[in-house]
């Protein structure tokens, strides 16, 4: 060890036979400006590796997207959550109109029954042939009265639309 420091002692010094301080200095730039080198050419090399990547990951991205479409998960998906945000929506008109939560049968049909159908008396007259009996010898149905559900008018729901495959999306860089 102590040669080794006696030795390097002796280069700074300029003490080395055939190795003057400018030789030194030579062979320090030269050795610094391959690594300079080194380290530009492996920097160029990561920035062409880091393209190709990208590229990789966007094609990548890309298919996995068209495969999405193709497998119909996308449309599932988009019609899940329409359905989602109908039942939602049914169950708050059910809440503001009845006072309670829609029931199965609401939320299927997607329409409620604001007043039940009924018979209603149209004509007053004689019942079993004695005058003194008179009552109603004629009904008419009176149909159920009903609130219908229209998603299409829904503010919300009608601007979720089913995403278009075909818009490319945007390249960032």
């Amino acid at each position: 060890m102590d040669l080794a420091v006696a030795m390097l002692d002796e280069l700074r010094n300029g003490e080395v036979e055939g190795l003057d301080r400018q030789s030194l200095h030579q062979l320090y730039r030269h050795v610094l400006n391959a690594k300079i080198k080194i380290v530009e050419t492996a920097n160029a090399q990561l920035d062409v590796l880091r393209a190709k990547l990208k590229e990789e990951m966007y094609a990548e991205g890309m298919n996995a997207i068209d495969r999405l479409f193709d497998s119909e998960a996308v449309a599932k998906a988009h019609r899940y959550f329409k359905d989602q945000a109908e039942y939602l929506a049914i169950d708050e008109m059910s809440r503001s109109i009845f006072g309670r939560p829609a029931t199965a049968t609401e939320r299927r049909q997607k329409y409620f029954v604001i007043q039940e159908g009924y018979e209603k008396c149209t004509r007053i007259g004689i019942l079993g042939g004695d005058p003194n009996f008179r009552g109603c010898t004629e009904y008419t149905w009176i149909p159920a009265e009903k609130e219908h559900y229209d998603s299409a008018k829904d503010e919300v729901i009608s601007q979720m639309v089913m995403p278009n495959r075909d818009l490319k999306l945007c390249r960032q860089k």
